[in-house]
């Protein structure tokens, strides 16, 4: 059986090149707001992302703020 669908080369580096510049502004964006460096910028994101999931999915009760 094949696949649904395929998607061309330039659509998987266009897609890919998309996520990669949007995650690299988001932790840009976490770095320039605490005045940290990158890598803590990205940790500190990851952290706050798992923290609004598990929030949303009442894991944890109290309110955190983020």
């Amino acid at each position: 059986m094949t696949a649904p669908f395929r998607w061309k080369k330039d659509r998987v580096d266009e897609e890919l090149t998309h996520k990669m510049r949007e995650a690299y502004a988001a932790v840009r964006d976490v770095a320039e707001q605490e005045n940290i460096d990158m890598r803590i910028a990205a940790f500190v994101l990851g952290i706050r992302r798992v923290g609004r999931a598990a929030t949303s999915r009442t894991y944890v009760s109290e309110e955190i703020n983020f």
